[in-house]
């Protein structure tokens, strides 16, 4: 090794040696740095008493720069794959009674323009099916029967005459404004915070799923995004149709409270003057949207009258 090569070997070993100590008695001790640690510092200040300070570089950076630069400008070049605007509502759908607020809920977001996460679980399906006398499509049909699913379900079978009237513009939705999601598919956007939404509905919710998502279980894709919104500040609505309420629902809800999320029951109100099914319906999945900012006129509002 030449002399000028073991300079900051020798002098890295002569700092090291000269680190102050604790004072006896302290009780801390410290550990003392390695031997490579000081080599880099020792070559750092070197490199700084030889011209960094006085803004020459050198032969290292000067061939380093001009990399990071050209990557900085391909970066910037590079479109941008999801923006905040362009951010969909993640929708899941649990086995509680209820489906009418859910299958309406996704007409309205469809129908505001809104791209929808649809999740609906194996016990969500069979509740459509008990509840509406009609079968949903599976997580791999194709968009086509998905859109007809969403349009017609609360115009057909037992929902027929339950007064519901036809939004516009569901028959217009594109392909992208729908993306269906499997409960077991965690490689899914939504599983992850860098995948950007307005928003997560979990309706109906069961107390099971309420439950596994209050305790952080995360053993289903729907668990796992409601833990996403919770830890991202997104907001987070569940809306439970159970009653009676027991004392250990009561203290999930109060923990997923604290926790940010919205507990909005199926309660509706009467203030409205429903006429049929449907209104009673329209009158919770209005304050589900306006609590995430979503436009509509399903209802008549409070006050409304005065105006």
């Amino acid at each position: 090794m030449c002399p000028s090569a073991a300079r900051p070997v020798i002098d890295a070993i002569q700092l090291r040696t000269r680190q102050p100590r604790m004072p006896a008695g302290s009780g801390i001790r410290q550990r003392p740095e390695s031997l490579r640690t000081c080599v880099r510092r020792r070559q750092f200040r070197q490199r700084e008493r030889s011209g960094f300070e006085s803004g020459r570089s050198d032969s290292t950076t000067s061939r380093i720069v001009p990399v990071l630069q050209e990557f900085e400008n391909e970066v910037a070049a590079l479109p941008i794959a999801m923006s905040a605007d362009d951010a969909g509502i993640v929708l899941a759908v649990t086995g509680a009674s209820g489906s009418a607020y859910a299958l309406r809920l996704a007409q309205v977001l469809l129908s505001a323009g809104h791209r929808v996460e649809l999740l609906f679980s194996d016990a969500a399906r069979l509740v459509i099916s008990r509840e509406l006398g009609l079968p949903a499509p599976g997580d791999r049909d194709s968009f086509d029967i998905w859109r007809s699913f969403l349009e017609t379900s609360l115009h057909s079978g037992l929902a027929a005459d339950w007064g519901f009237s036809t939004l516009s513009g569901l028959s217009d939705i594109s392909g992208s404004a729908i993306r269906v999601n499997s409960p077991n598919d965690f490689s899914a956007g939504i599983a992850s915070g860098s995948f950007l939404t307005k928003g997560m509905i979990v309706c109906p919710c069961s107390m099971g799923t309420l439950s596994s998502i209050a305790c952080g279980a995360s053993t289903n894709l729907i668990q796992r995004a409601a833990d996403v919104h919770l830890k991202e500040r997104r907001p987070l609505v569940l809306v439970p149709r159970e009653t009676p309420l027991g004392l250990v629902a009561l203290r999930n809800m109060t923990t997923l409270t604290q926790a940010g999320a919205t507990i909005l029951p199926a309660m509706p109100g009467f203030y409205h003057e429903p006429r049929s099914l449907a209104d009673v319906v329209d009158f919770i999945v209005a304050r589900i949207c306006d609590h995430l900012h979503v436009k509509h006129d399903l209802v008549k509002r409070w006050g409304a009258d005065a105006e």
